[in-house]
């Protein structure tokens, strides 16, 4: 099975609906939401426009260390005009 093939299987998992969880499912907006999943490296990871899913998942190489995965994050999030006003508003000495 294919690293794709089994985050798909994984959101259909988590959008069962269970009777243990009262009728609902471990994640109830799994099975609703787009979701993308794209497996590249972490070096040609961008975020853009062209990007309409509401979730999107990468893929990665297996191995990287924690720290350059966290700090590729980090980077990737400051790019968002969005994060970058949230992040100011948290941080007003930046």
């Amino acid at each position: 099975m294919s690293k794709i093939d089994a985050v798909s299987k994984w959101i259909e998992y988590v959008s069962v609906k269970r009777k243990e969880l009262g009728g609902h499912a471990i994640c109830p907006f799994a099975a609703a939401a787009s979701v993308e999943v794209i497996e590249c490296n972490l070096s040609d990871i961008a975020l853009n426009s062209d990007l309409n899913a509401e979730i999107i998942i990468f893929i990665v190489e297996d191995d990287i260390s924690e720290a350059a995965l966290l700090q590729s994050v980090s980077m990737l999030n400051m790019e968002q005009n969005e994060y970058k006003s949230e992040f100011k508003q948290l941080t007003p000495s930046l």
